[in-house]
C-alpha cells in the first residue's frame, strides 16, 4: 500500500578570522613539485580543481539543491529542538567576533570557522539528513554546515555554491566506498564523521578557489586534526553522537584557509605510505576511489528521510505504517514483534538492554525496540516521538520489551512479523525504503518537510517566508549571489 502526501508528511512532523580570501588563493599559487608517489590523491585534487557547474549532469544539479533544502531544513529544526546543540550555538555567539556568517536558526551570527561549529552541531542532530546508503555516510552534512558560511561570507553564486557541494558530497562518498569495499575502519574509530570531515574540507577548497597544490594541503591539514571515536556508539548518556559534525565542519573551514595561507601539506594524504587509508583501513585501498571520477557523482544517489531516526530503522517503520493502514489493529494487541534483519542492522538492535531503554533523543533514533514501539503505539513517527517524556512512557517501553530479532541472510524483503493476541500473524515487506532514490520523496513532499522543520527552530520563521526561502533555493543555480539569501537563515 502506498501512503498518501499528506498521510506521509503528518508522520514526518516533520577562531580563524576571514580575510581576504580572493587575493588569498592567488598569493599562494606558487609552483612546486607534488609528490611523484602521489596517484589518487592528486587526480582527486584536480578533479575538484577543474570541476566547473557546466560539467555536472542535470540530475545531480537538482539532487544537490534538494540536499541543501533538506539540510538547511533539518538543521532549523535542531536549533530549537535539540539541547545538545545549545553549547556549540552559545559558544559561538559569545565569541566576539565581527560576525561573518549567520548561525542557522538561532538569528545570530559569528565567525566563519565557529559559525561552521554551531551549523555543524546542527546538521546531525534531528538524525533527519540525507544519507549514501550504499557506503552508510551522511555526505552532505558536514559539508553543507561548512559551505554555508563561506557561501554567505563570499557571495558567490548559487552555481559555485551548487558545485562545491556535489563535489564535496563525491569526494566523501568515494573515500567511504573505498574503505568499505577493501577493508573496514579500525573498530576504535568512527567513519561517517572521518569521512565527512573531508566532505567540509573539499567544499571550503573549491569555495575558495584552492589550486591542486592547495587542496593536498588542505586534506592534509584535515588529516592532521581529523578524528572521531567509536566510543559515541558505547555511551548510552553522551549527545557526542548528535552533534559530531560540528567539529568536521570547523576543521574543513580552517583547513582550507590554512592551506590559502601558504601551508604546505602532503603529496599523497589519501594513499601515502602514512595516509588516509594505512591510519583508518590498515592499507592501501586503490580499486573504488576513482572508478567513474567526473562521470556518475554520488549526489544523484542519496536518500532522503520521511522519519528523525536512524536509516537503518525506516525499511521497519515503512513496514509498520503500511501493516496499520492496510488492516488496522490496537498496539495493546500485539503479543512479539520480530524484525528481521541483516548484520548492518546490528547498530539499532546492539546492546539490545541499552537499546530497549534509550535516554537520549539521539539513542532512541537508534534504537529499533523503540522506534517500532511508538510507531505502533503513535501510527506516526515524528519529532515529538524521541522528546523525553516520550522516552519514559511506560506503555512504549513494554511495547519495545516485546520486540526482538531475526537475522536473515541475503537482501531482506520481509522485514517485520507482527504476532496478536488472536494468534494471526501480520508480515510487512519492504521492496524499496521510501525516501531513497528507488522510491524518491516527491518535490513537494520535500518542501513541506523544510517548512515543518524552519517552524521548528530557535527562532522561528513564518510559514509563508519559509515557502519563499524553499523556492529560493530550490532555483539556486539562477542566483548570482546567494548572501541575501543565505542571511535569513
Amino acid at each position: 500500500m502506498k501512503f498518501s502526501r499528506r498521510a506521509l508528511v503528518t508522520g514526518s512532523t516533520l577562531a580563524m578570522s576571514a580575510v581576504p580570501l580572493t587575493s588569498l588563493a592567488a598569493a599562494a599559487r606558487s609552483e612546486r613539485t607534488v609528490d611523484p608517489a602521489s596517484g589518487e590523491s592528486l587526480a582527486l585534487a584536480r578533479f575538484v580543481e577543474r570541476t566547473r557547474f557546466e560539467d555536472l549532469p542535470a540530475d545531480v544539479v537538482e539532487m544537490t539543491k534538494r540536499a541543501l533544502l533538506d539540510a538547511i531544513g533539518v538543521s532549523l529544526a535542531a536549533s530549537g529542538l535539540e539541547p545538545a546543540c545549545k553549547p556549540f550555538i552559545e559558544l559561538a555567539l559569545e565569541s566576539g567576533s565581527r560576525g561573518d556568517a549567520a548561525i542557522l536558526g538561532a538569528g545570530g551570527r559569528a565567525s566563519l570557522a565557529l559559525a561552521a561549529l554551531a551549523n555543524g552541531s546542527l546538521a546531525h542532530a534531528m538524525d533527519y539528513e540525507d544519507a549514501h546508503e550504499e557506503t552508510r555516510t551522511h555526505p552532505n552534512a558536514a559539508a553543507i554546515a561548512a559551505a554555508l558560511p563561506l557561501a554567505e561570507h563570499l557571495g558567490v553564486s548559487g552555481r559555485e555554491l551548487i558545485t562545491a557541494v556535489a563535489l564535496g558530497c563525491d569526494v566523501v562518498c568515494r573515500l567511504a566506498r573505498a574503505l568499505v569495499s577493501e577493508g573496514a575502519p579500525p573498530p576504535g574509530f568512527y567513519q561517517p564523521a572521518i569521512v565527512g570531515t573531508f566532505g567540509a574540507t573539499t567544499v571550503a577548497a573549491k569555495l575558495l578557489k584552492l589550486t591542486t597544490e592547495q587542496i593536498l594541503d588542505a586534506w592534509s591539514l584535515a588529516l592532521c586534526q581529523n578524528s572521531c571515536s567509536g566510543e559515541i556508539q558505547n555511551s548510552p548518556d553522551s549527545t557526542l553522537r548528535a552533534v559530531r559534525e560540528g567539529p568536521c565542519a570547523r576543521v574543513g573551514i580552517e583547513s582550507a584557509q590554512l592551506a590559502a595561507k601558504g601551508v604546505r601539506g602532503f603529496g599523497a594524504p589519501f594513499e601515502g605510505r602514512s595516509g588516509f587509508f594505512v591510519m583508518y583501513a590498515g592499507g592501501i585501498q586503490r580499486s573504488t576511489l576513482l572508478v567513474d571520477l567526473g562521470v556518475r557523482f554520488a549526489g544523484r544517489d542519496i536518500s532522503f528521510k520521511a522519519w528523525p531516526s536512524c536509516r537503518d530503522t525506516h525499511m521497519y517503520v515503512q513496514a509498520a505504517l503500511e501493516l496499520l493502514a492496510a488492516r488496522p489493529f490496537d498496539a495493546d494487541d500485539i503479543e512479539s514483534i520480530t524484525a528481521l534483519a541483516t548484520p548492518q542492522q546490528m547498530i539499532v538492535l546492539e546492546p539490545a538492554d541499552q537499546k530497549r531503554r534509550p535516554r537520549t533523543a539521539i539513542a532512541g533514533k537508534f534504537s529499533l525496540y523503540y522506534t517500532l514501539a511508538t510507531t505502533f503505539i503513535d501510527r506516526r513517527v515524528d519529532f515529538a516521538s524521541f522528546s523525553p517524556e516520550a522516552l519514559v512512557r511506560p506503555r512504549a517501553l513494554a511495547l519495545a520489551d516485546k520486540v526482538s530479532y531475526r537475522v536473515a541472510p541475503g537482501k531482506l524483503t520481509d522485514v517485520l512479523e507482527v504476532k496478536l493476541r488472536d494468534g494471526s500473524l501480520r508480515r510487512g515487506a519492504v521492496t524499496a525504503v521510501y525516501g531513497s532514490p528507488a522510491a524518491p520523496l516527491a518535490l513537494d513532499t520535500l518542501t513541506a518537510k523544510f517548512v515543518d522543520c524552519g517552524q521548528q527552530a530557535q527562532r522561528p520563521l513564518a510559514k509563508a517566508q519559509l515557502e519563499r526561502i524553499a523556492t529560493a533555493i530550490l532555483a539556486l543555480d539562477e542566483r548570482d549571489n546567494v548572501r541575501a539569501l543565505l542571511a535569513q537563515l
